[in-house]
């Protein structure tokens, strides 16, 4: 387990400072970023630059909702900016991520850093853009085109979820570290999930032959032995908890995170949005076009949770319960509850299927649930010392719950009404609420779904009659044109 690293005599100079994250160099935040970070995200991103100096690598492990992507995106817009003035080609950054990821990643560049040319391969008509200053693929694609990505030069190689690569044995790790580049950052919330190997592999990712020889014994590894460890690897290991800064942050984050449908659920969408087109045209001028139009947004909103909602032979897991259930493991490695609301009760019934199978805890609330056993569940829940899990249909918790030991909220099928999904995370966030509220919804790019987030703050009305299907019988209140075309894209 001994280090074999050799430093100059700089990096020799600079570690003392380096060992305690103090003294290091304070990186200007770029000019092109149009958000202003936190405190602790400029430490993130002097850390960060620090690293890409002297070519070497780490891991950022802070706590999920703290920002790592957001610090890494400060990074590449900081890199750009130092080298627009000179006549050097920078080579292009690769951000590698779980395939539900691939979106929310291109979203964040386009939210923050629109100035930089970012590229998306994936899809079965994908085609690699070395050119682009920054290429976003995923774990798998690595795995299957590893000479393809082998042959390429980057400068800074990102993983995201970086626990995707804690087992060295894997494809997908020797993929990983197959790849050229001058820095690699592995982010991860749990950079140890089941023993220690795993965070030596991580590392190993991110500073090739920092920690030499095999984890095949890693059960057997001393106490002074993890502590060793520990200590040597410190430097390149960054990790804060929210709770540690909770003073930086606003009582509730909320954050739209856009996911992009798997191909089967994107043909299966894409075939009732086309239908749903025609039966428009054939019937936009009766009376009963109204009902049918509520009718079939509806159905496109399961569709894109999963076709399983309309279709019972439907049988892929969609990107929505693999982001969510990837998420509940990591926070619940992290001791954080979770609240996760839905309108379908289906949904849950997949996420309860899924959680069974993670052997996640949880508790369940929906219609069917006694005023015994939702008393009863609320207390297990609020008592618990352990992280716990909720599943609660939007119907059934929409109010009347104090559920504050839960300091992460998602929802799975955003509601037309903004002040619903506020109802929602109230649970969380309400007196007594001691922690950091996050909340999350998740919206699948290029769907109904995607517009209706963009309908919300412009079309208010549109939501408030769409609560009750029965408002739609009054037709002052009626979906005009322009609303209908837009929806449904005609």
């Amino acid at each position: 387990l001994g280090v074999d690293i050799k430093l100059s005599d700089e990096q020799e100079a600079l570690m003392k400072s380096f060992m305690s994250f103090k003294n290091l160099k304070d990186v200007e935040v770029p000019k092109q970023l149009s958000a202003e970070p936190r405190s602790y995200q400029k430490e993130g991103l002097n850390w960060m630059m620090f690293l890409y100096t002297y070519q070497l690598g780490g891991v950022l492990a802070d706590d999920m909702g703290l920002g790592k992507t957001f610090q890494s995106l400060m990074l590449i817009a900081s890199i750009k900016e130092n080298n627009k003035n000179k006549s050097i080609k920078l080579k292009p950054h690769l951000i590698v991520v779980p395939p539900s990821l691939i979106f929310n990643w291109s979203n964040e560049f386009n939210r923050f850093c629109p100035e930089i040319d970012v590229s998306i391969y994936v899809g079965q008509d994908r085609k690699l853009n070395s050119n682009s200053e920054v290429i976003i693929t995923s774990y798998e694609l690595i795995r299957r085109e590893t000479e393809l990505f082998s042959s390429i030069e980057f400068d800074i190689v990102i993983f995201d979820e970086a626990q995707f690569i804690k087992n060295n044995l894997s494809a997908r790790a020797k993929a990983a570290n197959n790849l050229k580049r001058n820095c690699c950052l592995c982010l991860t919330g749990t950079p140890i999930e089941n023993h220690v190997g795993e965070y030596i592999n991580i590392l190993n990712t991110a500073l090739p032959g920092f920690m030499p020889g095999t984890t095949s014994s890693v059960h057997s590894i001393s106490e002074k032995e993890i502590n060793i460890i520990i200590r040597r690897s410190k430097p390149f290991v960054l990790r804060r908890l929210k709770s540690q800064i909770s003073h930086e942050l606003k009582s509730k984050t909320e954050e739209v995170i856009y996911l992009n449908m798997n191909p089967s659920q994107k043909e299966f969408y894409n075939s009732m949005l086309t239908a749903a087109k025609r039966e428009y045209e054939k019937s936009k001028k009766e009376p009963k076009s109204q009902m049918f139009i509520l009718t079939t947004l509806m159905r496109l909103r399961q569709v894109r949770v999963s076709p399983l909602l309309v279709d019972k032979n439907y049988k892929e897991i969609t990107p929505k319960f693999n982001f969510l259930i990837e998420k509940l493991k990591i926070l619940q490695s992290e001791g954080h509850s979770v609240l996760v609301f839905s309108q379908f009760l289906p949904s849950l019934d997949l996420l309860e299927g899924l959680c069974k199978q993670e052997q996640l805890p949880y508790y369940r609330l929906d219609g069917s649930v006694s005023i015994f056993k939702r008393k009863k569940y609320i207390e297990a829940f609020q008592s618990s010392e352990e992280p716990q899990i909720f599943l609660i249909s939007l119907k059934a918790g929409g109010v009347g719950l104090n559920l504050t030991k839960a300091s992460y909220v998602f929802h799975l099928d955003p509601w037309w009404n903004p002040a619903v999904e506020n109802q929602a995370t109230d649970r969380v966030h309400r007196i007594g609420q001691k922690n950091h509220v996050f909340s999350y919804k998740l919206i699948m790019h290029d769907t109904v779904e995607e517009k209706i987030q963009e309908l919300k703050s412009k079309k208010t009305h549109l939501f408030n009659m769409l609560l009750d299907n029965s408002q739609i019988v009054n037709r002052s209140n009626a979906l005009s044109e322009t609303d209908i075309k837009y929806l449904l894209d005609v």
